[in-house]
């Protein structure tokens, strides 16, 4: 990881013209004398919102789930949210707001202050309140709110009617895993109810539905939220970050401690951003209370770092734009030093921003605790709300204050002009905080950002955070993850691979992953260049982290499509793909390993040649058959491979056909009996990372049938027996008839079977049961002929006796018979 030594940037983020008001949702609970904190949800949980399933109604609420959402306006001065879908509710506010007020805790006594993302160890009683809140769908979520820290004791004193909170998902099944990352950030004041929070893999939103309007809420995921414009300029001044310390290696953070930092920010709103707001002082700090709570959830999970809005940051909060020292603009970055050290002290505090507006942003990069640029800081939108204004443009100049610089490759749009070289690992406009996702023209890989930083702005910031001497540490609580990327590989071009890394966590935190590409390049000017292996550069976008500690690359959905997704491309040159395996236990602490693959241009993909789709097998026995390329030599050497089957069209190959056969590109399989329409064959490396799967379905039909045994088959000796199925035990299909086959000691007719005349003993008859035409495999019938005691056969004798000769003795039986003897 390499020392920054880059001259401090001015970043001019431009503005973007999107309403809406992301954060999250809240009810009220008591928790009676329930003092542990478990997942269990507590026995009272106050429900301000209807409830259609239930049909549980309160304080005449009403409640909708519509595409098209009722007074959603385009008047960005008193719209918040410019929203495709979700899910509209009434609320009973009033109720809320005194319940929470009369259950608030008094923050300069007892409010836990080390900065846990969940502050998941508070056990006093009345300390935690359960509430019900609405998902996009239509259901409802019991989450547990905590309070948390924002403003500084001395400002929350001033403002008590302002309430922040973390929150986590409680209920569910017994283990409760499913919830144990559904977290989240609230906030409740004049303003109303905000919250955002974790439900699943999504992000979820609960905002009023217009600014002043504390009655009707939106609850919708954030994909749904209509992209804004954006224009970003930066401007290098000469300036220098010094003595930047380098990033701990992976292996001094396995299992380290990680303590919190907290750092004093002053945020000055502009006159026309209070106007927004609601217009006084009070609404004005509600506001920016919000964004900071939802600041704090992204920079605590990523830097375990968080902001504490400063003692008279009132003083800050101007109504009358007549009068203030702003143009509302992203020209105010001076001004805005000169006004907080005028009237908060440039002693007392940490990192400056100012909020507006008017267009666009600007910061200093590396500035934090500098105190000629601290306060350089500048973000504005015409609607200054939601996560479009929050995590897109404010943490994105708060980054650049930290040190961060922009991730995107792509030049299009507003990407043109703000490519970082140094720093540009996301193809397109990318995703991340640092990136310019829905803002880069034709190269926009994502209309909306995720949050989350790539890996190498937390390079950055950490080494500024590193260099600096301010912020309150708090006491270590939390340990790093351990992780491993695991080895090194070789694969062939064209060809899809599957990354998996391993990672623990010593507190037992619930852990979540991502994989990133971790490869500088040459810019790329259109889709085209994206979509196109040069040798270096990016070719896998980011994607939000997961519980999953593998990736495939590209997507899975990709390769069985056949149509790659824009930021999703084969590597197709002999090249060296360097990626990042990151971990994230959720409260700070957050690692990653690195590994490589290297990509051998082979002159074709290691592919399927049959079954290639379209196909239908009818018989157990097929031949898969695979194109090698060169994968059976040096330098991939993969000697062996695995093959497995696909019933759900390529999603899951649970079942194995042949396990470490030769990598010879043909090898015969027995298929299980049972026909499947949606079938795919995958053949895998056995000691590496790449594989081949069917283009397209193809299906199996088997007419199988196999007779796996017999009742007991008796007949008396020259008696005849009519074989029949229920004789037979069958593995398979039901047989529409029987085969039998002639052989030693009996003759056949069809279905009768007769042994030889006077024969006893065990016959051997082999027989086959037929289904569709379809013959199973021999089967030795074994049929028992019981002796039967048969009357003995005597011969007359004649005997002749000469007058006066001796007489003879006669056997009268000698020439008599029994079949038995």
């Amino acid at each position: 990881m390499s020392l920054i030594t880059k001259p401090l940037l001015l970043a001019l983020c431009g503005s973007i013209f999107l309403s809406f008001y992301p954060q999250d949702v809240y009810a009220a609970s008591n928790s009676g004398t329930n003092s542990d904190l478990t997942r269990d949800v507590s026995d009272k949980v106050l429900h301000y919102w209807s409830n259609a399933e239930n049909k549980r109604q309160s304080n005449n609420l009403a409640s909708k789930s519509t595409n098209d959402i009722e007074g959603i306006s385009d008047n960005t001065t008193t719209s918040m949210l410019r929203v495709s879908k979700g899910y509209q509710v009434d609320l009973a506010f009033d109720d809320l707001y005194q319940t929470l007020l009369s259950k608030k805790s008094s923050l300069k006594d007892d409010l836990d202050n080390s900065s846990s993302v969940l502050a998941k160890n508070i056990t006093t009683q009345n300390r935690w309140v359960d509430v019900s809140l609405p998902l996009p769908n239509g259901e409802f979520a019991v989450f547990r709110l905590t309070e948390s820290k924002v403003m500084s004791p001395k400002l929350a004193t001033k403002f008590p009617n302002i309430v922040t909170y973390t929150g986590y998902q409680v209920g569910g099944t017994a283990n409760k895993s499913e919830f144990l990352n559904n977290r989240g950030r609230f906030d409740i004041s004049e303003n109303g109810f905000n919250g955002v929070f974790n439900n699943g893999n999504q992000l979820v939103y609960i905002d009023p539905i217009a600014v002043g309007q504390t009655e009707t809420y939106l609850s919708y995921y954030k994909q749904d939220v209509n992209t804004p414009i954006f224009n970003d300029t930066i401007t290098r001044l000469g300036l220098a970050n010094k003595g930047l310390a380098p990033s701990a290696q992976k292996a001094e953070l396995d299992n380290a401690d990680q303590a919190v930092t907290t750092y004093r920010l002053a945020v000055a709103a502009t006159a026309e951003y209070t106007q927004f707001h609601g217009g006084t002082v009070q609404s004005g700090l509600a506001a920016l209370v919000t964004m900071v709570n939802r600041l704090n959830q992204v920079f605590l999970t990523e830097l375990a770092i968080q902001f504490e809005l400063v003692d008279n940051n009132d003083l800050l909060i101007f109504t009358d734009a007549a009068t203030d020292p702003y143009d509302n603009n992203d020209n105010d970055g001076a001004v805005n030093t000169t006004q907080i050290n005028n009237r908060i002290g440039v002693e007392n505090y940490d990192i400056g921003h100012v909020v507006t507006t008017g267009a666009g942003g600007l910061a200093v990069l590396g500035a934090l605790c500098q105190d000629t640029f601290k306060a350089y800081g500048v973000t504005g939108l015409n609607s200054p709300v939601g996560d479009a204004f929050w995590v897109d443009y404010v943490s994105h100049e708060i980054g650049h204050q930290l040190g961060a610089e922009h991730t995107f490759n792509g030049t299009s749009g507003s990407c043109g002009g703000s490519r970082a070289s140094s720093a540009a690992y996301e193809p397109g406009g990318g995703n991340t905080i640092m990136a310019y996702a829905g803002i880069c023209g034709s190269q926009n890989i994502a209309n909306a950002g995720i949050d989350q930083f790539h890996s190498h702005s937390l390079d950055e910031m950490n080494e500024v955070m590193a260099a600096r001497s301010c912020g309150t540490v708090a006491a270590a609580t939390n340990r790093i993850p351990a992780v491993d990327a695991g080895s090194n590989y070789t694969i062939p071009a064209q060809t899809p691979f599957t990354l998996n890394g391993t990672a623990s966590d010593l507190d037992g935190d619930t852990l979540s992953y991502e994989w990133q590409q971790f490869d500088l390049g040459i810019a790329s000017n259109s889709r085209s260049d994206d979509n196109t292996d040069f040798g270096d550069g990016p070719l896998f976008r980011v994607f939000p982290r997961t519980d999953s500690t593998s990736r495939t690359f590209p997507q899975l959905t990709d390769i069985l499509s056949g149509n790659l997704t824009y930021g999703e491309t084969y590597p197709t040159t002999n090249r060296e793909l360097n990626f990042r395996f990151i971990a994230r236990d959720n409260e700070g602490g957050v690692n990653y390993d690195e590994m490589q693959v290297t990509v051998v241009d082979t002159g074709e993909a290691f592919a399927l040649s049959s079954p290639i789709g379209g196909e239908t097998w009818q018989t157990r026995e097929q031949q898969v058959s695979w194109n090698l390329a060169n994968t059976h030599i040096s330098p991939i050497s993969c000697s062996q491979v695995d093959i497995s089957l696909s019933t759900d069209g390529g999603n899951s190959f649970p079942t194995m056909l042949a396990e470490a056969t030769s990598n010879d590109g043909e090898e015969t399989v027995m298929l299980p009996n049972e026909s499947v329409a949606q079938a795919r064959i995958k053949v895998a490396c056995r000691d590496n990372v790449f594989f081949a799967i069917s283009p397209n379905n193809f299906s199996v039909d088997i007419n199988y049938i196999a007779i796996t045994g017999q009742q007991a088959i008796t007949v008396n000796e020259d008696e005849s027996i009519t074989l029949s199925t229920d004789l037979f035990i069958f593995d398979g299909a039901e047989p529409d008839e029987l085969e039998v086959a002639a052989g030693d000691n009996y003759t056949v007719s069809d279905l009768q079977v007769s042994p030889s005349s006077n024969y006893f003993g065990t016959l051997n008859v082999p027989i086959r049961a037929v289904v569709n035409g379809q013959q199973s495999s021999v089967f030795n019938a074994l049929i028992t002929v019981n002796s039967v005691n048969d009357l003995p056969v005597a011969v007359n004798d004649q005997l002749t006796v000469t007058q006066g000769a001796d007489a003879e003795l006669v056997d009268v039986v000698a020439n008599d018979s029994d079949i038995e003897s």
